[in-house]
């Protein structure tokens, strides 16, 4: 079989075979949700904007969701396609070692298989790499403005993708013809406007832009040099890579940096450089995207070392053989091994594992239904929006004591014409706690956590009952 075909199918395995096994994510179930509103919704195109995440991702989500009617399976398959994106740009820039690698080392095979940004602003960071070496060689006014436009598309993906811009002026920098290089810059910069503007003409982009300070330090505090928090991200983020990319291919990939291109030294390693720098907790999801240039010069090493090679194939395929096919046994083997485990998905608060546990129950009810939640994004709340809507016979909205602009203190019961049926996070009851009955708890399998099940108390006289045509709110 041709490398490339053999490629394909080992790609395809990877990142196909049980794709929906790990229940979703709490990210997984907000970009998801937020995609489908920004689509099918009037007026909501840069929803995604009010917790400041750029919205061309959840566009896709939302687009997927449209002929795929699994949210989840729909979403992963947006992100399945642009990790085949990322494999085809390594093969094109190093050849086949280095897009194996891609597809067999367990970080890139977990978040590919997630319906996150991470996968696709890798994808971006390794096709602006491409574009910027196609510059370099072929200077003109076309090369530079498609490459300023896939950069400024990128930013709609996640900010940081303009980490990726930072060492191109330096990459393209030439001293002979200095007049040339300013008008590529100038022209870069003229497609990074074109496909940019979308997002800077909305002053919700501006206003939402610095709650990023979530995430990353200020100017300011970084005017403070912040050593030892710098200190323990270098530290934190060596773990990060050895367990996740292995220790093996990290190794290798150091040592091949030795003997690799200064483009590629100073491409790959600034966005990583500054991650250390400006991140306030570092997790895997910060770092990810940056790191499959470092399977470049792993993939040069391991080349001319077939046994470390074998080796490194034997234990990435044995670890994502475990992930693939039992989620908590990898996220068990991880969490022995570094603090950056992501052992959350199973065993942190409002785990996928409690909303799969949901659905269970709720497939029982007879249509038709109501399934109320509280106002609230994350899991369960977000995650069951997205998998009822397309349910026959249910009808899934929020429902909340701050949307009903009703006084409850005459009445002791609501009555509804449809049996309705509130999914609360633990006992939360969105402030309507005297109308609802408790009808079943669902449990996680993995920690403590529980969703309780509500449905309306029938059990007042009719004096007390305000009968109400609930108008819910999607």
């Amino acid at each position: 079989m041709k490398p490339h075909l053999l490629l394909l199918l080992l790609f395809t395995i990877t990142r196909l075979a049980n794709l929906t096994l790990l229940p979703i994510f709490i990210d997984e179930a907000n970009y998801l949700d937020w995609g489908w509103r920004e689509i099918h919704s009037p007026n909501h195109l840069f929803y995604s904007l009010y917790d400041s995440k750029p919205p061309g991702i959840m566009w896709l989500y939302g687009l997927a969701q449209s002929v795929v009617s699994d949210p989840l399976l729909a979403g992963r398959l947006v992100t399945v396609f642009f990790g085949l994106l990322t494999t085809i740009g390594l093969y094109l820039i190093s050849g086949p070692l280095a897009a194996s690698l891609y597809t067999l080392v367990p970080i890139f095979v977990f978040f590919d298989r997630q319906a996150l940004m991470e996968t696709p602003l890798a994808a971006a960071g390794v096709w602006i790499y491409i574009l910027t070496l196609r510059l370099q060689k072929l200077p003109t006014l076309k090369n530079a403005l498609l490459l300023g436009f896939v950069l400024g598309a990128s930013l709609l993906i996640k900010t940081n993708a303009i980490l990726f811009a930072l060492p191109i002026p330096f990459l393209l920098f030439s001293r002979q013809n200095l007049v040339r290089y300013w008008t590529l810059l100038i022209f870069a910069l003229l497609g990074f406007l074109i496909a940019a503007l979308p997002l800077f003409f909305q002053a919700q982009f501006w206003s939402t832009l610095s709650s990023n300070s979530r995430y990353s330090f200020t100017l300011s505090e970084l005017l403070h040099f912040p050593i030892l928090h710098w200190i323990n991200n270098l530290w934190s983020y060596l773990q990060i890579s050895l367990w996740h990319l292995t220790p093996l291919i990290l190794i290798t990939a150091i040592i091949g940096l030795r003997k690799s291109p200064k483009s590629l030294i100073l491409y790959s390693l600034t966005p990583i450089a500054l991650t250390i720098l400006l991140s306030r907790s570092p997790t895997p999801r910060y770092i990810v995207s940056f790191l499959p240039f470092l399977l470049i010069p792993a993939a040069q090493f391991l080349s001319s070392h077939r046994k470390l090679l074998y080796s490194s194939l034997g234990i990435c395929s044995l670890v994502i053989g475990i992930f693939i096919f039992s989620p908590p046994s990898y996220f068990r083997l991880y969490a022995r091994l570094t603090p950056y485990s992501e052992i959350g998905y199973l065993e942190g608060d409002n785990s996928g594992y409690q909303v799969q546990a949901d659905l269970v129950y709720l497939k029982t009810l007879k249509p038709p239904a109501i399934v109320a939640l509280a106002l609230n994004s994350g899991n369960p709340e977000a995650a069951l929006m997205n998998y009822l809507r397309p349910w026959p016979g249910f009808v899934v909205s929020y429902l909340d004591s701050s949307l009903l602009n009703i006084d409850f203190s005459q009445a002791d019961c609501v009555s509804s014409s449809t049996p309705l049926y509130f999914v609360a996070r633990r006992d939360q009851q969105a402030g309507l706690e005297k109308f609802f009955v408790l009808v079943t708890t669902i449990k996680n399998p993995y920690n403590q956590d529980f969703n309780n099940i509500y449905t309306l108390r029938s059990d007042c006289p009719p004096e007390k009952t305000l009968n109400l045509t609930l108008s819910l709110n999607k």
